[in-house]
């Protein structure tokens, strides 16, 4: 059966676990860096608390209404602080990314729908839980991949589609 019909089909009897391994490739532009995750962690944080601070806090502001703006909605400035800075350093990596990645959009987007199209070739056999590409499917005249145990599928999906001219071939398992 296609692994990409198996993998969307939420009637489909497979485990959680393996349609996690059955996932289509990542696109690595899609990532967010692990500081900009931490400033939205902590901004959302701050601004729970200042939710609840406004929501416990019943005193009278009293004084100037620019004085009682600042009581009201002061609870919110460094969560918008925090989400700004959080906005900018995912904007920054993501630019950094982009730049090691090379700047030729169009190799990058054909390699990605290279890999989209090396996933969708693959077929699953439930029974021996592997996967392989049949005889065909990448090019005219490619042979029939080896099974692959799919505990590997995702990083031999990866290395299939990175040497798309190479001979197809199962990852070494680790000796047991």
């Amino acid at each position: 059966m296609p692994v990409a019909h198996v993998w969307a089909d939420p009637a489909a009897p497979i485990d959680v676990r393996t349609r996690g391994l059955l996932a289509p490739p990542p696109d690595a532009a899609v990532a967010t860096s692990a500081a900009a995750t931490t400033l939205f962690v902590l901004s959302a944080a701050f601004c729970l608390l200042g939710v609840v601070s406004a929501l416990n806090d019943h005193a009278d502001a009293g004084g100037s209404t620019a004085y009682q703006l600042g009581y009201r909605i002061g609870h919110f400035v460094l969560p918008a602080i925090l989400l700004a800075a959080g906005l900018t350093v995912r904007a920054a990596a993501r630019r950094r990314r982009e730049r090691a990645m090379g700047t030729n959009r169009e190799e990058r987007r054909a390699h990605r729908q290279w890999q989209l199209h090396v996933w969708q070739a693959a077929r699953l056999c439930r029974r021996c839980r592997a996967a392989f590409i049949p005889a065909g499917a990448l090019r005219p005249g490619c042979p029939a991949s080896p099974a692959v145990g799919l505990e590997h599928f995702p990083q031999w999906i990866k290395a299939t589609a990175e040497h798309p001219f190479a001979s197809i071939s199962a990852p070494e398992t680790p000796p047991r």
